[in-house]
């Protein structure tokens, strides 16, 4: 809806580590962490789309699939991995790449809707 401010700077994702998944049939939360805590005050919530990389496979969650629930399973792959780069696009495109070598790439694809929200700590909250 808004996209990404082109001075954004998302560096401080890197590093982190997914340490859990939330799923809900609207919704997809990645919360993340510092190595070796389980507390976690970064994360990114999406509501639009995503596409995990995962080998040679892609796969698709938005909340329009027919089964919006079992094509989020694929993320869970990635729990224990760290992030590795990030690299938002003014259009609003986030991709993620993590140690395990998968990706993610979150959209921003409607003007009608948020797409997602990233949050760390007590900084605002990014919407995009």
């Amino acid at each position: 809806m808004y996209g990404l401010s082109p001075d954004l700077d998302l560096t401080f994702l890197r590093g982190l580590e997914l340490m859990k998944v939330c799923v809900s049939p609207v919704q997809v939360q990645f919360h993340l962490c510092q190595p070796g805590t389980t507390t976690s005050d970064t994360g990114i919530s999406v509501e639009i789309s995503y596409t995990h990389r995962h080998n040679d496979q892609e796969n698709e969650w938005s909340p329009e699939t027919f089964m919006p629930l079992s094509s989020s399973c694929s993320v869970l792959l990635l729990i224990g991995a760290s992030i590795v780069s990030v690299k938002g696009d003014p259009d609003g495109t986030l991709e993620i790449e993590f140690s395990n070598g998968d990706s993610v790439t979150f959209y921003d694809e409607t003007t009608m809707y948020e797409a997602y929200h990233i949050w760390h700590g007590n900084d605002p909250l990014i919407v995009v």
